[in-house]
């Protein structure tokens, strides 16, 4: 399925998810940690696959996340929608930040390796879209 354009870069990522809760299936202990983890980090990080194409960024839960949360674990965002794109410092990857124009997702936080990079591509991308 073409989600606006072909694709310029896919890479492993990490989303932030604020509404994200592990299923009731999984056992208590493994539970308990990930509420602590989520509790700590304002979320829970989702780990899959972010996706770069002309017009739009996309992330998809990998299989095991997928199976074991429920709640905002991917999005397709619309390049024209995207107001600002920051990058700060973490403990082993950096943290992308993206602001939307969109009360429903007001901004999106990613984590992977070259985010630095990978952010400037996701800004270009952006006024490369807008430009159309």
């Amino acid at each position: 399925m073409d989600f606006f354009g072909p694709v310029l870069e896919q890479r492993a990522a990490n989303l932030l998810s604020p509404s994200a809760t592990s299923l009731r299936w999984l056992p208590l202990p493994m539970r308990a940690a990930i509420g602590a983890a989520r509790r700590v980090a304002g979320g829970l990080w989702i780990g899959g696959t972010a996706t770069l194409r002309e017009r739009s960024l996309q992330f998809r839960p990998n299989a095991l996340n997928a199976g074991m949360h429920e709640g905002r674990t991917s999005f397709v965002l619309v390049l024209d929608r995207l107001r600002a794109v920051s990058v700060r410092r973490a403990l082993v990857t950096s943290i992308i930040t993206l602001e939307i124009d969109d009360p429903e997702l007001p901004t999106v936080e990613l984590r992977c390796w070259d985010a630095r990079g990978f952010a400037a591509r996701i800004e270009a991308a952006s006024q490369a879209s807008r430009r159309r």
